[in-house]
């Protein structure tokens, strides 16, 4: 097994791209190799979807919880017309909003708090990264601010 560097300023040769490659083929597969020694010793199971921060999604459904303030209504309007629609291509389901919770503990906080719910981290993911959504997303950006934006994950069963 060739251990030498691969060295990214090297003449664009076809052999030197050949030795390239299989090097970083090579390299790619003990990485693969070290993900299943992981994989097997945290006993991780093999149809885990890995999110983008690099952890395992949960399968269990999720509540998808918002948090701000409308300060355009306007601009919101325009976001809230589109929303359902999308929302409902994605086989998400709105739980319910309040403009006034009731706080046990803690500062209360001003704001809107939305509560959807999704079969599962992945599709949850799905839904906020469509085109479509992201699209309609610059709208209530225009109308609101942003407290916080949450997924919390349904105990397993």
């Amino acid at each position: 097994m060739d251990h030498s560097p691969v060295r990214w300023n090297e003449p664009a040769t076809l052999g030197n791209l050949r030795d390239m490659a299989v090097r970083l083929d090579s390299r790619f597969s003990r990485i693969d190799t070290r993900i299943e020694t992981l994989e097997a010793r945290f006993k991780i199971p093999k149809n885990k979807v890995v999110g983008y921060d690099s952890r395992i999604m949960s399968e269990s459904p999720v509540h998808f919880i918002a948090h701000f303030t409308i300060n355009d209504a306007d601009k919101y309007r325009v976001y809230e017309k589109g929303f359902f629609p999308i929302l409902k291509a994605h086989n998400g389901t709105f739980v319910t909003y309040d403009d006034n919770v009731t706080v046990l503990e803690g500062a209360p906080e001003a704001g809107r708090r939305v509560i959807i719910q999704f079969e599962s981290e992945a599709a949850c993911m799905m839904w906020w990264n469509s085109p479509e959504y992201r699209e309609l997303a610059t709208h209530r950006h225009a109308g609101t601010t942003t407290h916080s934006i949450s997924i919390v994950h349904a105990i397993k069963r």
